[in-house]
């Protein structure tokens, strides 16, 4: 299995652009799904003709929340992919779900945690003022979770990833929502993810700088500072 972040706030690569929003890439064996959109087209397609992906070469496409950072790249992805499943939680706005039926793909709700595709699993929908779920992936080592932006708290969909699968936390990769947290609100937040057993963290998108060094202290050499063209393998959960 393998990550690649396509689309943050912070790119680690000079040749790929960097933008508020965020868009992963989730490698599967036999499948591929692509966890967000980013917020503009333009930069979320040249940042995937950058790192070697095609908007046609995804089977699924999972939408973590409805907010403009995170499905404005979607209608360029399914013009040029009429095959895609879309996935998006419960809750959603009706305009999405219009956006989304325009192009004539298959639009799949979740409301409680289910299984996407062999191996990746949405959370279910973790309430908290936002209808919002994340993607548990198994690997060799436990899962990985990634989360858009984690509104209705980071442990909480960590929390319910773990309720659901009853594995360990190999790594919590995407946006902890915590830029209007303060150090001790960070402190609380990091507490809870080291109770819940979370061995590495990649925090990036919506953390907040601050709170993103805190977590660098907090995990040290298990903590990885990421962005757009940062990519992981690990061995896959079956191998």
């Amino acid at each position: 299995m393998r990550l690649t972040i396509l689309y943050d706030n912070m790119s680690i690569r000079t040749d790929a652009q960097e933008d508020w929003g965020f868009a992963c890439a989730i490698e599967l064996p036999g499948t591929r799904m692509l966890f967000d959109t980013g917020a503009d087209p333009q930069v979320l397609l040249g940042n995937m003709q950058t790192l070697g992906f095609g908007p046609d070469g995804f089977d699924f496409v999972v939408i973590s929340h409805d907010h403009w950072d995170h499905t404005g790249g979607l209608d360029a992805v399914l013009e040029a992919n009429s095959n895609a499943v879309v996935v998006v939680p419960s809750g959603v706005s009706g305009e999405l779900r219009d956006r989304v039926l325009s192009h004539g793909v298959t639009l799949k709700d979740v409301t409680v945690g289910t299984q996407i595709a062999p191996g990746a699993f949405s959370t279910g929908v973790v309430h908290g003022g936002v209808a919002e779920h994340a993607v548990a992936v198994r690997v060799e080592s436990g899962m990985v979770v990634v989360t858009g932006c984690a509104h209705p708290g980071v442990a909480g969909m960590v929390a319910a990833a773990r309720t659901m699968l009853a594995d360990g936390v190999e790594l919590l990769l995407g946006g902890f929502h915590l830029e209007s947290f303060d150090g001790p609100g960070v402190a609380e937040v990091i507490r809870d993810l080291h109770r819940l057993g979370v061995a590495h963290v990649a925090p990036c998108h919506c953390t907040g700088a601050e709170a993103i060094q805190l977590f660098a202290e907090a995990w040290g050499t298990s903590f990885a500072r990421v962005g757009v063209g940062w990519s992981k393998t690990w061995r896959d959960a079956s191998d």
